[in-house]
């Protein structure tokens, strides 16, 4: 994918991340004016507040971390409040209705950030969960809403080898939001200044380092992100990279 004029090579990087954060806004199917509540904010949570905030949306933010909280109101959250203030930001910001839709951007197994929507939000809230909360309360709250999704990656494309390698796209017509279309979106996003991603970026290392950036990056207590670069001009697969056969085909059907 061609990076555009006005992005550099870090903030490019976020692409992917970008796309998963973006398809996870468009499953919530947020409006103009509505109040959307973003539960989780590391990288994910993070790029969140900052669409929602661009596609004019009001939004009510919450996570454990401090910090997190305070990055989250410079990105434009209207609240940025612990767990146990979210039901009643939510009842202060709507008036008593609740929040009108509910992203998850949390990754986790528990039921905790699964069970925090249940009175903030209005009765025929949408719900999303990009982050990856699997407990069986996450599962139950997406039977409840009616604009209701689980996000998994950057779909439709990922995983498709017709698409990714082959490069054969989804009729446009049919299929708007592709994997690469999401991509695109996210790149104009960061050109027009809509979205930030330099901020979140809080180490660089030559790519030599990758091993110790992986490290300090488990070892952190705080999420980070870390940009790796290469000094040489061209950056190419290593030889046991280029060897590989082919994946095998999946089967039709």
């Amino acid at each position: 994918m061609r990076i555009p004029d006005g992005v550099d090579f870090d903030d490019a990087a976020y692409v992917t991340l970008g796309a998963i954060a973006m398809q996870g806004v468009r499953q919530a199917d947020p409006r103009l004016g509505e109040i959307i509540a973003v539960i989780g904010l590391g990288l994910l949570g993070q790029l969140t507040v900052q669409m929602l905030r661009a596609n004019g949306c009001r939004v009510l933010a919450t996570d454990i971390a401090d910090n997190k909280l305070e990055l989250a109101r410079r990105f434009g959250a209207e609240q940025a409040v612990s767990a146990d203030a979210l039901a009643d930001a939510a009842t202060s910001m709507s008036g008593g209705h609740g929040v009108d839709a509910v992203i998850i951007a949390a990754s986790t197994k528990e039921n905790t950030p699964s069970r925090l929507p249940r009175r903030s939000a209005a009765a025929r809230a949408g719900w999303s969960c990009s982050g990856g909360a699997h407990g069986p309360a996450a599962r139950a709250f997406l039977s409840e809403g009616t604009r209701a999704a689980a996000v998994h990656l950057v779909r439709p494309g990922r995983y498709d080898l017709e698409y990714e390698e082959k490069g054969l796209d989804y009729p446009y017509g049919y299929v708007r939001w592709t994997e690469g279309r999401n991509m695109e979106a996210f790149l104009w996003l960061v050109r027009e200044g809509k979205v930030d991603c330099r901020t979140l970026t809080t180490h660089r290392f030559d790519i030599e380092q990758a091993e110790q950036a992986y490290r300090m990056m488990l070892s952190a207590r705080s999420p980070i992100s870390a940009s790796c670069s290469s000094t040489g001009n061209t950056v190419r697969p290593s030889a046991a990279y280029r060897s590989r056969p082919p994946r095998p085909r999946r089967p039709v059907g």
